[in-house]
């Protein structure tokens, strides 16, 4: 396949790229909302090319908790916002949480409690690493908007946004 990555922000608080009909955004602090108005663009330029309905696919790779303090007071209504604007293009998401010990149990804890009550028809399962999420992912291709997962995660290996998890992850 020819798809590549195209980045959208790559600054202190995230990345936000996308690969084929893949968005991925890579959290490394919450103080800022610049990241959601790159994934609105990102949206944008997926939806454009892909065309309307669930084509679309999500990967959010969660800081770790050290970096969660000092959270921007309107990220969260953002973020919620975003997705009820954007939820009908996305057919799955992945949220890839690559902490380990307490922090990393604690957060895929909530992540899961969060998936769980957000009314949805999109498929969401949470992972321990990026390159687990979007080989998941690759699973829940359709037809009309394919991607090669491997290729992702070299790509992805290439820019330093995936992490893959040697160690062993406390389970929730």
């Amino acid at each position: 396949m020819s798809d590549r990555l195209d980045v959208f922000l790559d600054d202190g608080s995230a990345a936000v790229v996308t690969y084929g009909p893949v968005v991925v955004i890579v959290w490394r602090a919450l103080y800022s909302t610049a990241p959601m108005d790159a994934a609105d663009a990102a949206v944008a330029a997926l939806t454009a090319r892909y065309g309307e309905g669930r084509k679309l696919f999500y990967v959010h790779r969660v800081p770790s908790i050290g970096n969660i303090v000092g959270m921007h007071p309107n990220l969260h209504a953002m973020a919620l916002q975003h997705f009820e604007r954007h939820d009908r293009h996305f057919a799955a998401a992945a949220i890839a949480i690559e902490s380990d010990g307490f922090g990393g149990a604690f957060l895929r804890s909530v992540a899961a409690s969060v998936i769980m009550m957000r009314r949805s028809v999109m498929t969401t399962e949470s992972f321990a690493d990026t390159s687990a999420a979007v080989r998941w992912l690759g699973t829940q291709a359709q037809p009309t908007a394919p991607f090669d997962a491997e290729a992702m995660v070299e790509a992805l290996n290439a820019l330093e946004l995936a992490w893959n998890n040697k160690q062993k992850i406390s389970s929730t």
